[in-house]
């Protein structure tokens, strides 16, 4: 998966994780408790995948025309702090997702 794709996954996953879990029904809590920990892990993966680029020193970047017309563009950016950095707020949900199921309801 090319660098930049990762970035703009690991922008979007969590925004989508969200939209799909608002419409799991409320009774399936185990499905909402698994469903939780395959985002977050995905989310982990995913920044994990992009750590061989930055370990070498590179800085992933990705850029679009937000208003072309203004020369606003809209640009991603991911260094070697922010890389060891991005896994973190993945992780809290991934450990905790297992005992979500008995607290969703």
């Amino acid at each position: 998966m090319a660098d930049e794709t990762v970035l703009i996954c690991l922008l979007i996953l969590p925004f989508a994780g969200c939209l799909v879990g608002a419409f799991i029904p409320s009774n399936r809590r185990n499905l909402e408790a698994w469903f939780a920990g395959t985002v977050a892990s995905a989310g982990v993966i995913l920044a994990w995948l992009s750590y061989p680029t930055i370990a070498d020193g590179a800085v992933i970047r990705t850029t679009f025309e937000w208003l072309p017309s203004l020369g606003v563009k809209f640009t991603l950016r991911m260094d070697g702090r922010l890389g060891r950095v991005v896994p973190f707020p993945d992780t809290p949900p991934l450990f905790n997702s297992p005992y979500a199921r008995r607290t969703i309801g």
